[in-house]
């Protein structure tokens, strides 16, 4: 649907919105009101629209009819308002006024008709410039939809956009209650379901999956962080609208009530990122650091500086061999395959082999808390980049 390129958000002439945007505005004004057609329940334009449905964060009324010709004659005579549909099956209508296009549900404009702008250019940009970073093959997202493993594509939003949609960085950022972080990261998790097959016991061999999977998309708490965003950290500015995205499992949370200097809190997270069982301790992977404002105050008062606490972090994260032996997944040929003698038990083994794979972010609310997500393997590298709005 969104990937493939070859479909259309339709309306009937009688709807005001002249793009996506309108619409989205006219819905979230009128929940409910707006009746959207497909071919019929589950298939194809009925999940596009679901789709659009969450992506949008608006409520409609679905219509299901029994094809795409009884559905494109519904909506050509005002039965319904809009639908998403065909491209092809719609493109003729919309030359003679019959219909009107709102956008094309692709990441880039078709060459078949490029004055239709994308449903990206119109309004969703988060989801559509998620999706192309995903794509990105140093992340290996079809790795990803194959494994035992649970990780899931975490997005973390920084820039000025985030804030105008809502996305929240906050307290309780990971759950719960918040629209844009839900339905931004549930729009990804259906693509990868219903495009790319990901679907558990079938293509995905996950034992367990994680709650990750079902959305995953935060922002910084920015008015709360004694620091510069991550996406600063990079050279971006804070005027860039950026997405970070890394293959992570659900937070851990790491509590401590008690650290009064950031040495004993910072070797108490630094703990957190290692564990016998974690793939970090044997492979270059990922680990994102979500440092709760209280925590990220403590160190900064200190005189810690973003890029200071980044490398004590990951100094401290790890554990001797000789406790990684004990259980977990610790072979001789995985200590060797990183230069490491399986027999020298002081050996301090590395949660983050390289300072790139450590993404360190200040978000939650008030609590001595820090979250910290355990990466996969050396297969999939975190990649960050610019969307347009």
């Amino acid at each position: 649907m969104i990937a493939a390129g070859h479909n259309l958000l339709a309306a009937h002439p009688s709807v005001a919105a002249k793009n996506t945007k309108e619409l989205i505005a006219y819905a979230k004004a009128n929940p409910g009101k707006l009746t959207m057609g497909s071919a019929g329940t589950g298939s194809v334009t009925h999940l596009a629209g679901e789709l659009f449905k969450l992506m949008a964060g608006i409520e409609v009324t679905h219509v299901p009819y029994k094809g795409g010709g009884p559905n494109l004659n519904a909506l050509i005579g005002g039965e319904i308002q809009i639908s998403v549909m065909s491209l092809s099956a719609a493109i003729g209508q919309v030359k003679t006024g019959r219909l009107k296009s709102l956008g094309i549900t692709s990441l880039k404009r078709s060459v078949a008709v490029p004055d239709i702008p994308t449903v990206a250019e119109s309004g969703l940009p988060v989801v559509l410039g998620g999706t192309e970073l995903i794509l990105r093959e140093e992340l290996n997202m079809g790795g990803v939809q194959c494994t035992m493993h649970g990780v899931a594509p975490l997005m973390i939003v920084n820039g000025p956009y985030a804030n105008k949609i809502g996305i929240h960085g906050g307290n309780g950022c990971f759950g719960p209650g918040f629209r844009a972080n839900a339905t931004i990261g549930r729009a990804i998790r259906l693509m990868l379901l219903n495009l790319g097959g990901g679907i558990a016991g079938r293509a995905s061999a996950t034992v367990f999956a994680s709650p990750l999977r079902y959305t995953a998309c935060l922002a910084e708490n920015i008015e709360r962080s004694p620091w510069a965003s991550l996406a600063e950290s990079r050279g971006y500015s804070a005027a860039d609208n950026v997405i970070t995205a890394a293959n992570v499992e659900s937070p851990r949370l790491h509590f401590d009530d008690v650290s009064k200097d950031p040495e004993r809190l910072l070797t108490g997270i630094g703990d957190a990122m290692a564990a016998a069982g974690s793939w970090n301790m044997w492979f270059a992977s990922n680990v994102v650091v979500a440092m709760g404002p209280q925590h990220a105050k403590l160190c900064a008062d200190a005189g810690m500086s973003r890029s200071e606490v980044h490398r004590r972090l990951c100094e401290l994260g790890g554990r001797r061999q000789g406790d990684l032996k004990r259980g977990g997944n610790w072979r001789p040929e995985r200590a060797r395959a990183m230069g490491v003698d399986p027999d020298d038990d002081e050996c301090f083994i590395r949660a983050v082999k390289e300072p790139a794979g450590l993404h360190l972010i200040v978000a939650g609310g008030t609590g001595p808390v820090t979250a910290v997500c355990h990466g996969w393997n050396d297969s999939s590298r975190a990649v960050h980049g610019q969307y347009a709005v």
